[in-house]
C-alpha cells in the first residue's frame, strides 16, 4: 500500500465551552450506549441502551431542549454489548446486535427486524459493525463469529459483510470475509476487531491489521495490511474520500492511501465524528488526565473538536455540563441540529464518585464560528523537524514552539516510541531512537495541554 502522508501541525488549545442547555434523564438500565441525530419532525432524539440488552428509549427535545416525549422499545440483543446504534439519511435508527438487525422510526416504532444464524454453535460469540447507509439507500453491516479453541478443538471464526435492502429489509447480497484473511487470523482464540467504512466505489472491512475492499455489489477488489489496528470511527466526506480516526485521523482515498492526517491528544479517544456544512470534521474526545497530586483521583472530561478538512490547526474545547452531570472516560455521540449547533449525548455519573450510577444527558453545544470568518489569533509558532527523512539513531534538529513542554516519537498506532524530552526553548535536538524504517509522528505537547506534530520519516 502506498502511504501519502501529511501529519499537520496541530494546535489544541483547551478551553471551557458553555452550552445551550443540557438535561439529564434516567432511562430504564442504562449501559451507557447512546446514539443522537435529528428528528425528521424538528428537534433531536437521542437513543439509550440497556444493561440487559432488551429495551432502547428513545427521547426527543425541541430546538429549545424541553422534552417532547419519552418512549422504550423492546429489542432482542443477548447482552449490553451487543447493540451498537446508527442513524440513516431519512432519520431512521438502525440497530445492529449479536441475534440480527432493527430498523426504528424516528419515534421508536419498528420497521422491520431481521435474525442472524449462528453458524458455529448456539452460544459462540457474534459482534456486529455499526450499520452503513450505502449510495442506495440500503444498508451493509459487518458480522463477526467466532469459538476459541477448547481441547483438541481448534478455535473457529467467520466474518460476514451483508447487504439489506432499507425498505423491506431483504437480504441482498453476503460476503464470506473469512477466507480472504483467515490466513492472518490464526490463533487459538480469535478475537478479531471488525469496522466496516463506506468508500467512493464500495466499502473498506476493517479487520485486526488487515483491510478488505469491496464493491457495492459486495465482491472484494483487494485485500491487505492495513496501517493501523483499529477504524474506531469513520465517516465518508462530500469530498468523497473516507476519515478514519483510531490514536490518529486519517483522510484516505477510495484505494485506503492516506492523503492527510493529523494527531488527537494522547489522554484522549474520539468516540463519534460527522462532517458539518463546512466540509469540517466535528467529534467527541472523552479523556482521562492523571491525577494532579500523588494520590488524587484522574481528571476526566468530555471535549469537542474540530477537525477542518485540510486537517490542519484543529480546535478543541471542553464542556462543562454543571452541577449535575459529570463526565467520565464514555463514549458520546454528536450530530448537526437543524439550527446548525451540535448536540451531544452520552452517559455521565450522577456524582463525582467512580463507579457511580450512570444518567443520560444531552446537550446543545453552540457550532464553531465559519473558519473563513473566525478572528485570527497570535501565531504560537510551530513544530518542525531537520533533516527529515533522517536515520535512526541520527540527532535531529527540531524548531519549537515558544513553549515549555514535552517531546516524544510515536507510531502510528499512537505508542510511544522515545522517552520524554523536557524542554522550555524554541529549539532543541532530539535522538531518533532505533526504529523500523518508515513514518512516525515527532509531538510536543506544552504545559498547558496545546499540541503540535510533525511527520517523521525514518530510513
Amino acid at each position: 500500500m502506498r502511504l501519502h502522508l501529511t501529519l499537520s501541525a496541530v494546535l489544541m488549545a483547551v478551553t471551557s465551552y458553555g452550552q445551550t442547555w443540557v438535561r439529564n434523564y434516567q432511562p430504564p438500565q442504562f449501559n451507557g450506549t447512546a446514539c443522537v441525530g435529528r428528528h425528521p419532525g424538528g428537534g433531536t432524539v437521542a437513543v439509550a441502551g440497556s444493561t440487559n440488552g432488551q429495551t432502547l428509549t428513545f427521547i426527543r427535545n425541541d430546538e429549545q431542549g424541553n422534552l417532547l416525549s419519552q418512549r422504550t422499545t423492546t429489542v432482542s440483543a443477548r447482552n449490553l454489548d451487543d447493540v451498537q446504534i446508527t442513524q440513516d439519511t431519512q432519520g431512521n435508527f438502525l440497530v445492529s446486535h449479536a441475534n440480527g438487525l432493527m430498523k426504528l422510526t424516528p419515534d421508536g416504532d419498528t420497521a422491520w427486524t431481521r435474525s442472524f444464524a449462528h453458524n458455529l454453535t448456539p452460544s459462540s460469540s457474534v459482534v456486529t459493525t455499526k450499520i452503513m447507509t450505502g449510495p442506495d439507500g440500503n444498508y451493509v453491516v459487518g458480522h463477526r463469529e467466532s469459538v476459541p479453541a477448547s481441547g483438541s478443538t481448534p478455535a473457529s471464526l467467520q466474518l460476514w459483510a451483508r447487504k439489506y435492502n432499507a425498505a423491506t429489509g431483504q437480504l441482498l447480497w453476503n460476503t464470506d470475509i473469512t477466507s480472504l484473511v483467515a490466513p492472518l487470523l490464526t490463533g487459538s482464540s480469535p478475537q478479531a476487531k471488525t469496522m466496516l467504512a463506506r468508500r467512493a466505489s464500495g466499502y473498506f472491512f476493517f479487520t485486526e491489521g488487515n483491510v478488505v475492499l469491496l464493491s457495492e455489489n459486495g465482491t472484494s477488489t483487494g485485500t491487505s495490511p492495513y496501517f493501523s489496528d483499529y477504524a474506531g470511527v469513520t465517516v465518508f466526506s462530500r469530498s468523497n474520500t473516507t476519515v478514519l480516526s483510531g490514536a490518529f485521523v486519517w483522510r484516505v482515498d477510495d484505494q485506503r492511501n492516506v492523503v492527510a492526517g493529523t494527531t488527537l491528544p494522547s489522554d484522549g479517544l474520539l468516540t463519534s465524528l460527522t462532517e458539518d456544512n463546512e466540509g469540517s470534521f466535528i467529534g467527541v474526545i472523552s479523556s482521562i488526565s492523571p491525577p494532579g497530586s500523588p494520590g488524587g483521583t484522574p481528571v476526566y472530561a468530555t471535549k469537542v473538536v474540530r477537525i477542518p478538512a485540510s486537517m490542519q490547526q484543529s480546535t478543541l474545547v471542553g464542556l462543562n455540563f454543571g452541577a449535575s452531570a459529570f463526565s467520565d472516560f464514555q463514549y458520546f455521540s454528536i450530530a448537526l441540529s437543524a439550527s446548525g449547533s451540535y448536540v451531544v449525548a452520552g452517559a455521565t455519573l450522577v456524582s463525582r464518585t467512580s463507579g457511580g450510577s450512570y444518567q443520560l444527558t444531552v446537550a446543545s453545544v453552540p457550532a464553531f464560528a465559519p473558519l473563513a470568518t473566525r478572528p485570527q489569533t497570535l501565531d504560537a509558532g510551530s513544530l518542525r523537524v531537520f533533516p527529515n527523512p533522517a536515520a535512526a539513531g541520527s540527532l535531529l534538529t527540531l524548531r519549537l514552539p515558544a513553549f515549555a513542554g514535552e517531546l516524544r516519537v510515536y507510531d502510528l498506532l499512537g505508542r510511544p516510541c522515545s522517552s520524554p524530552l523536557h524542554v522550555t526553548g524554541t529549539s532543541s535536538t532530539l535522538a531518533v531512537p532505533a526504529l523500523a524504517a518508515g513514518v512516525y509522528a515527532v509531538r510536543f505537547r506544552s504545559v498547558d495541554g496545546r499540541v503540535w506534530s510533525d511527520r517523521l520519516s525514518v530510513q
